[in-house]
């Protein structure tokens, strides 16, 4: 089976503040808080947590990233 980079989704869970889903930006200069990025748009290898997200995580003592396939990647339009 071959992965649909379209349906992605990545969650955090464990913290503070509960659990909650990030959304996908197109890119690191694009990032925020709460958002993702793919290594290489067009031929994705690695997820990668934008350094707003970084510091969310260690900040609010997150346990859990959580990489959920076969649903509508969440995309933050710009």
């Amino acid at each position: 089976m071959e992965l649909d980079a379209e349906r992605v989704n990545v969650t955090l869970s464990g913290g503070s503040a509960g659990s909650h889903a990030l959304g996908r930006v197109p890119s690191l200069a694009a990032c925020r808080t709460d958002a993702w990025y793919y290594d290489a748009p067009t031929a994705p290898t690695r997820i990668l947590a934008c350094p707003e997200t970084c510091e969310t995580c260690e900040s609010g003592g997150y346990a859990d990233v959580k990489i959920l396939l076969g649903c509508q990647t969440q995309v933050i339009l710009l």
